[in-house]
């Protein structure tokens, strides 16, 4: 079955702009008073997630979603006030152990659509109908033009020759040489983390800041290599015992939080790694260059590549800046699984906004 790529953007964008910046053979385009969400696809498919927000259009609050789509995959969701927060897909242990947080925040209002699980709680609800899904079909956008270019397809275009190429160029086995000429590369993508999981944790962090009781500042959200971090002091009129009462009021914290007499953390760890990429290499070039071009073609403030590597493999570290709502970082999550990128970043609230500074590494070939 597959599953759209979902961009979320706030609704002061520019809706022509968006659509534009992101062609796809088919698509399904919604909007809140809010957001613009875009549902993207290489291939016919439905909008899963606008089909469970209209089946429980109705429930307040927040709740998930967990679905079993085939074999070992599986669609989780979460919406707060009826506003759809992350959507993701992988196997159910990977997902339960990444959403820990949220699925411990909406276990009253969790629906189950999948087997027996040893996390499960909550309701089990029935799968989507047909009807229901076929009303959020992805339509076709074929135009009778002979080529488009656009970020979408131009960057899936890039991936998979990138991907071919990675094939290509598969890392010899390191008991091939007596030195393994490829060491520091390994040792680099085994000790880095992912960014696409980063910046996920930072979404998940925002949702419960957005929570936090009066009296008490949400200062910033930070992601370095291991953890994301929310950082809430306390101001004149803050009282120690409300936040702690708020704490209680949410148990799937307790084991992320620390409490000092002026400072609430909470700190998610960053769990997915690289690790997958120690015997593989993707060339540098060409998915670089279209990584930063998108990034400046969604309206960020890209600094250039910095390289720094040998004769086989190189590092690149290069960042972005925009006052933007977190949602938006949420369409990058399609993209930033697919590479072989890490990444530390600094979140500073502003009004209903965040200052968002992110240094991405990219690890690969040096050709």
């Amino acid at each position: 079955m597959i599953l759209p790529t979902l961009i979320k953007a706030p609704l002061s964008d520019n809706k022509t702009k968006l659509l534009r910046q992101n062609p796809a053979p088919f698509r399904y385009y919604t909007a809140t008073t809010t957001h613009h969400y875009l549902y993207l696809s290489q291939n016919p498919t439905f909008a899963r997630a606008e089909a469970w927000l209209a089946r429980y259009r109705d429930v307040e609050g927040g709740w998930g979603v967990i679905e079993h789509i085939n074999d070992d995959q599986f669609f989780i969701m979460f919406v707060s006030n009826n506003a759809l927060l992350v959507t993701d897909e992988g196997d159910i242990d990977t997902l339960m152990r990444d959403y820990d947080v949220l699925v411990q925040r909406y276990h009253a209002q969790l629906f189950w659509c999948a087997p027996q699980h040893a996390r499960m709680q909550g309701e089990i609800v029935e799968p989507l109908s047909d009807v229901e899904l076929t009303t959020f079909a992805l339509t076709s956008t074929f135009r009778r033009t002979p080529f488009i270019v656009g970020g979408a397809i131009v960057l899936s275009a890039i991936i998979g020759f990138a991907g071919w190429l990675m094939l290509s160029q598969s890392v010899p086995p390191s008991n091939v040489t007596p030195v393994d000429p490829y060491l520091a590369y390994r040792t680099a993508v085994s000790h880095a983390t992912s960014a696409h999981d980063g910046v996920k944790q930072a979404v998940i962090l925002s949702g419960i800041a957005a929570t936090v009781p009066d009296g008490w500042q949400v200062v910033s959200i930070t992601l370095d290599d291991k953890t994301t971090t929310l950082t809430v002091n306390r101001q004149a009129e803050g009282q120690r015992p409300v936040i702690a009462v708020w704490l209680a009021q949410h148990p799937e914290l307790s084991g992320y939080s620390h409490l000092s007499l002026n400072t609430l953390t909470i700190t998610l760890p960053v769990r997915e790694t690289l690790t997958a990429w120690q015997d593989h290499l993707m060339p540098s070039a060409i998915p670089l260059s279209s990584l930063t071009d998108m990034f400046v073609a969604l309206g960020w403030t890209v600094t250039p590549p910095v390289k720094d590597g040998g004769l086989l493999t190189t590092t690149s570290t290069f960042g972005i800046k925009k006052q933007t709502d977190l949602a938006a970082l949420l369409s990058l999550d399609g993209i930033l699984k697919k590479l072989p990128v890490s990444a530390k970043a600094t979140l500073t609230p502003e009004g209903d906004l965040w200052n968002v500074a992110i240094t991405f590494t990219f690890y690969g070939a040096s050709t």
